[in-house]
């Protein structure tokens, strides 16, 4: 594989067409050195002229590589950018733009005192297809144009465009060809003087932040469109990982809640319940009422003087069976009634509880409800749902493409499309671990990251059970952080700690980087779990490979029952404790300037 200057290039998140020449270059030989964003200093225009790729081979000389990613066309003397019908202007001409490239660049090897090869200049088009015999204007050969087909046999096509098209193996025997060639002690020197040019690659924080901002910016309109669609009726929406589920339920419910209407707002787990709480907190309880399913039911039965609580020990039985049914005898009692009705994480709450919760819509068949779920992330088996127009949201809107590559491969029966691209070095990462190296290997792995400029609000640990099943405990240090495991995290005062937990309990959250640590053996929900783990990952995910064993369950000494602890309301919650909850919803910082209410 060729040396990359930088070892691991930044490409930007939304220069998809440059991600793509990355992973073509990637299969060339050694010997070969690459630069990618090299600027040089254009004294006459007094403005940096930037090089894509700068490609120096010692059989090809200099290549300049220019890439225009997405539609290109050009007339006469313009070219274009073209999205829809919109038709952009470039700066420059490709050929123009290349040709002051190779000018400054020749400028300064000389004024190293170097003797500067033949330079070839070449127009990468990746997302476009041409007939061989279209002609690019005088000063743009059609060989030095790389469209989709050429990019993909990116060696014939390189020799070509040096060549002018003649057949390689007469033009490298040609005196033409030896102006090209770089000898190994001139290739030395070409780099040597290059690298000072050379800005050291972003931290992997910056790489992020830079990401994430471009991601919300993308999908804005996006989901706004949706959003307003969504909240005009009744729908049942699947929707891949990073398809903006969430975000649409709070959209939805903001607009409606802006209609006058009264919304009921429903989340399987209480820390997705919080986190809706918290992204929501300037709607009053008149506007929205936002629970977990059991929470709802427990709440009401309450108020009518009904109370049931679950016996110690059978608390799976109560909340699946007990609780409902004694919901459903006091269904005709209860006077409380909603004008609408979200559902998020909707693959977990069963259709028999679904019906359950419509009769306490002020119009149970006429009133708008929005289910959004994934049927691929239920691990509670719960059902399928059939009420609403079914909607399907096969997008990305919050993940690197990468991750989404990854999340399809953990599942490939998951029914969304093949995300197509391959998956990026360094943004998905399997490394070998077993149950006696883990510890060891996160540690380490925990370094790496805070030498990388991350913090611990920045990861999420994930694993397939308990924390406490495999020895953690609360304040344990792994590497530099302490980590926290505690059940019900958002209540956490400290943001210091790195939160470990169990892929269940961050259904709905989202990190910007996710460590999984995979299961030693292959249980029959394996797939599932890697499924919804690396669904969880915004930016960089790291999986250790069969690093966790079947946890022993030893007998537990019976004790007397404790008083449970007053429960937290997320409206009173401190800034600390917002600080945690905001930290797994990395979106949620727009939430609040989405959709104007009216």
């Amino acid at each position: 594989m060729p040396t990359f200057h930088p070892e691991q290039p930044g490409v930007p998140y939304d220069r998809n067409g440059e991600r793509e020449v990355l992973a073509a270059l990637r299969r060339l030989g050694d010997g070969i050195h690459v630069f990618y964003s090299l600027t040089i200093l254009d004294g006459q225009e007094n403005r940096e002229r930037e090089i894509d790729f700068l490609v120096l081979h010692p059989d090809l000389g200099l290549l300049i590589l220019e890439v225009k990613g997405g539609r290109i066309s050009w007339d006469e003397d313009t070219w274009y950018k073209e999205l829809g019908s919109i038709r952009t202007p470039l700066r420059e001409k490709p050929s123009l733009q290349m040709a002051n490239q190779q000018f400054r660049l020749q400028a300064y090897l000389r004024a190293q005192g170097l003797q500067v090869p033949e330079i070839t200049r070449i127009l990468v088009l990746p997302h476009m297809d041409f007939p061989a015999d279209t002609r690019f204007g005088p000063d743009l050969p059609p060989e030095r144009v790389l469209d989709r087909t050429k990019l993909q046999k990116l060696i014939p096509s390189l020799q070509a465009a040096v060549s002018g098209g003649l057949d390689w193996p007469t033009f490298r025997s040609s005196p033409a060809a030896q102006a090209h060639q770089l000898f190994r002690r001139s290739l030395e020197e070409l780099v040597e003087a290059i690298l000072p040019s050379v800005l050291p690659p972003p931290s992997l924080a910056e790489q992020m932040a830079a990401e994430g901002r471009l991601q919300d910016e993308a999908s804005q309109a996006v989901l706004d469109h949706l959003a307003m669609n969504f909240a005009r009726g009744r729908f049942r929406v699947e929707g891949g990982p990073g398809s903006g589920k969430s975000l649409i339920a709070r959209m939805v419910t903001r607009i409606w809640a802006g209609e006058g209407r009264r919304v009921l707002v429903l989340c399987y787990n209480r820390a997705l319940k919080v986190a809706s709480v918290i992204a929501l907190d300037d709607l009053k309880d008149t506007e929205a009422t936002i629970a977990t399913f059991h929470e709802l039911l427990d709440v009401l039965l309450d108020e009518l003087g009904r109370p049931c609580k679950p016996p110690q020990g059978q608390k799976t039985e109560h909340f699946n069976h007990t609780l409902p049914a004694a919901f459903r005898a006091a269904l005709p009692d209860l006077t409380q009634r909603w004008d609408a009705l979200v559902v998020d994480e909707a693959q977990d709450l069963s259709p028999e509880w679904l019906e359950l919760i419509l009769p306490l819509l002020r119009h149970p068949d006429t009133d708008p409800v929005l289910l959004l779920g994934d049927s691929c992330q239920d691990l509670y088996h719960r059902g399928t749902h059939t009420l609403g127009t079914p909607w399907r949201l096969d997008l990305n809107l919050r993940q690197h493409p990468s991750l989404r590559q990854a999340v399809w491969n953990a599942m490939p029966t998951c029914g969304w499309a093949h995300p197509g691209g391959g998956l990026e070095p360094g943004i998905v990462e399997s490394r070998k671990s077993s149950p006696e190296t883990w510890k060891r290997q996160l540690a380490d792995l925990l370094t790496e990251f805070a030498i990388q400029g991350l913090q611990p609000r920045d990861v999420l640990v994930l694993m397939p059970h308990s924390p406490a099943s495999y020895g953690l405990r609360q304040d344990q240090r792994l590497g530099p952080w302490r980590i926290g495991i505690d059940k019900d995290w958002w209540e956490d005062e400290d943001q210091e700690r790195l939160k470990v937990n169990t892929v269940h309990s961050f259904k709905g959250m989202e990190g910007n980087v996710v460590v999984y640590l995979a299961p030693a053996g292959k249980p029959a929900n394996g797939p599932l779990l890697r499924y919804v783990a690396l669904s969880r990952a915004r930016h960089r995910a790291v999986i250790l490979e069969k690093a966790i064993a079947e946890p022993e369950k030893p007998a537990v000494p019976k004790e007397p029952p404790t008083p449970p602890p007053p429960p937290f309301d997320p409206r009173k919650a401190t800034e600390a404790q917002r600080g945690n909850i905001l930290g797994v919803m990395k979106a949620a910082q727009t939430w609040n300037r989405t959709v104007p209410r009216t």
